[in-house]
């Protein structure tokens, strides 16, 4: 019994997008203390949750109980060092 089976090569492992992004930008991202897991992140991003959790801490109180207020864990992002060290204060 004469079977001919095609073999196809293995591919080629290529970089992703994401991949390249974070090689790329390595040198700007630095390890949060705050966040569970202690997750890497870039300055921009920790502004952008630093300045959303001082919005969400300033209008506390104000707003109704289900208005919702972003994502859990996001108010230890208000009194950040690191946050703070790059937002300038």
């Amino acid at each position: 019994m004469n079977q001919n089976v095609l073999v196809e090569p293995a591919p080629k492992s290529q970089i992703s997008d994401v991949e390249a992004w974070l090689q790329a930008h390595q040198c700007e991202m630095y390890t949060c203390p705050e966040l569970p897991g202690q997750p890497r992140i870039t300055r921009e991003a920790c502004l952008k949750r630093r300045s959303l959790a001082l919005e969400i801490f300033n209008r506390n109180g104000n707003e109704s109980l289900f208005d919702g207020g972003g994502p859990v864990g996001i108010l230890t992002c208000v009194d950040c060092a690191e946050g703070k060290k790059a937002a300038g204060e």
